[in-house]
């Protein structure tokens, strides 16, 4: 029995999202002018396929060098087999940031299937951009 992680992505929001999900504004990284920030309330949109059975993913935060999650949610799914996909999709909420990088990491029943960057980054101000 296994199930394959065909995409995973960071947005602001869906419509529709059991059956022909409408993404909207994919973030790769969010911008702020203060610290700590709070993380939009955004989604995590992973589409699974695979053989027929119950599994349980895990959404993960992590910071840069670290591997205490800042936040983790579980769901349990279900695939039918023969070619059946199943949209997962987990709200972030809450977590405060500082700049840098932090880690999505997806888990498939205890196993790290894929983990990708997603970057916090300091704005200057007008003032501090004219600072020599």
């Amino acid at each position: 029995m296994a199930a394959h992680l065909q995409a995973s992505l960071v947005c602001r929001n869906l419509v529709d999202p059991a059956d022909d999900p409408t993404i909207y504004r994919v973030y790769h990284q969010i911008f702020a002018l203060a610290f700590p920030a709070m993380l939009p309330e955004c989604r995590v949109v992973n589409v699974w396929w695979g053989d027929a059975g119950a599994y349980r993913e895990s959404v993960e935060l992590v910071a840069d060098g670290g591997d205490v999650p800042l936040i983790r949610a579980t769901t349990e799914f279900h695939l039918r087999g023969n070619g059946d996909y199943h949209n997962v999709v987990t709200t972030l909420r809450d977590v405060a940031l500082e700049p840098g990088t932090y880690w999505v990491r997806v888990s498939l029943d205890g196993v790290e299937v894929t983990r990708y960057p997603f970057y916090v980054v300091a704005l200057k101000t007008e003032k501090e951009e004219k600072q020599p």
